[in-house]
This record gives C-alpha cells, structure tokens and sequence, in this order.
C-alpha cells in the first residue's frame, strides 16, 4: 500500500511538471504565432464604385488606392447598387483586409450594419429580404438602461418581466478577394464620383513571412504597382474588359 502511495505521488508530480510546460511550450507557440503577423490600419476614400459585369469584378476607387475584386457575391452587388436607397455611408461600413508583405492579393472582411433607428420600414424589408441579420440589444444591457432610469440601484433588481426585447441593428459580413493599387489621380479627377464619398479606415493583418511566387522567383519583395485602369468616356479600361459605374 505504502508503495502504491508513493507512486500514485510521484505520478501526480510528473503530470503537474509535464502539463506546466505544455502550457509554457503553447504561449511560446501562440507568442510566435502573433509575430508572424503585424497589425495595424490606414484610411481611403471611396469615391467612386464601377463594375465589369462580363467577368464579374467590381472596383472601389479611392483617392489612395484602387480595389479591384474578382466574383463577388451577388447580394453585395445588390447592395452597392442599393446604397442611395439605403443610405450607405461610412458608419455602416466596418472593413479589415488581410494581406501578405510580399503578396498583392487582399483578402477582405466588409461588415455592414445598419443600426435599427437608422432605417425605416421598406429599408427593413430589404435588409431582411437580403439575409442581413437582426441583432438584439443584450438583456443586461436594457436591465441597466431600465435601472438607471427608474433610480434603482444594486443589489436590487428590474422586475425581468418588464424587460421587453429591442433590436439594436441588421448585420451582414461580405468576404472578398482582390488585388488593391496604386490610384492615379488623374483617373480619379474624371470618374464619375459617388454623391457622398465613403471615408473608411481599413484594419489591415499583413502576415510576415508569405512571399509570393513571384517574389521568390524574381528574388525580390512584392510591391504594390500602379493602378491598370485608363478612362475612356464614363467608362474605365483594364486588359480589354470594360468598367461602367454603378446606377
């Protein structure tokens, strides 16, 4: 028994020692993990919005760079063309795009939320019509509202049967895949701009160490060249496919 004791303890010991440095080896993991990427944001303009509907791309022009997108989903171009009806502007818009230092390709997260005060019924309906998500205001949250309201303070509580359920926005994520450039101003100046330009601030994930193909094979890193597009007309040119603004 004594020698059962004595070993059941230092079992228990080599467990304690050996899961104490699994956890020590997963944060210098976890640790490395985050310095592969750096972190950080920038800001644009959007002034204008053009789609090539042949080959299914869309173009955000900014005043710092070109967006060009390759097949985005349907009921995105559905909202760009909706974006008067809707009232889009920049307070809707919550962008992070992901790219690699020696990549030009950026992968893009575009949340879109409308905040229930801020659109009426028939904007509702297409909201909903569209799969945009109703988000309600936490439980917690219309408890405190309620409580400061009616003076009553902690360790008392608002009768919860008082507490009525509220909306607070309708949200939707759009994931898109492009490359992004230089713009030109000149460009810029002609194209037939949007009626209230869309000033964002771009989150922006840029992973360290992904050189592209290209990059390795010119031995070289990526950078980031000037924009394809000439303007003919209202239109824009890109390798024979023609861009028109949206209506």
């Amino acid at each position: 028994m004594k020698n059962i004791k004595i070993w059941f303890q230092a079992f228990l010991l080599i467990t304690v020692v050996w899961f104490s440095s699994m956890g020590c080896v997963t944060k210098q993991l976890w640790d490395q993990k985050r310095a592969d990427y750096s972190y950080g944001s920038y800001s644009d303009t959007i002034i204008s919005f053009y789609i090539n509907r042949q080959s299914s791309q869309i173009a955000f022009l900014g005043e710092n760079y070109h967006y060009i997108f390759d097949n985005p989903n349907q009921d995105f171009i559905q909202l760009i063309e909706a974006k008067n009806f809707l009232n889009l502007r920049e307070n809707n818009l919550e962008i992070t795009s992901r790219t690699s230092k020696d990549n030009p390709t950026v992968h893009t997260d575009i949340r879109i939320s409308f905040k229930e005060g801020s659109v009426n019924s028939r904007q509702i309906s297409w909201l909903k019509n569209h799969q945009f998500r109703t988000m309600m205001v936490p439980p917690i949250v219309i408890e405190r509202e309620m409580a400061r309201e009616q003076n009553i303070r902690y360790p008392n509580r608002v009768d919860p049967r008082t507490i009525k359920p509220r909306v607070d926005s309708y949200r939707k994520v759009f994931q898109l895949e492009g490359k992004r450039y230089i713009a030109n101003s000149q460009v810029n100046s002609r194209v037939q701009k949007l009626n209230q330009p869309l000033r964002l601030s771009i989150n922006e994930v840029t992973k360290e160490n992904e050189p592209s193909k290209l990059g390795e094979a010119l031995k070289v890193p990526f950078k980031i060249v000037a924009t394809p597009f000439t303007l003919v007309a209202d239109a824009l040119l890109m390798a024979g496919f023609i861009f028109v603004p949206f209506k």
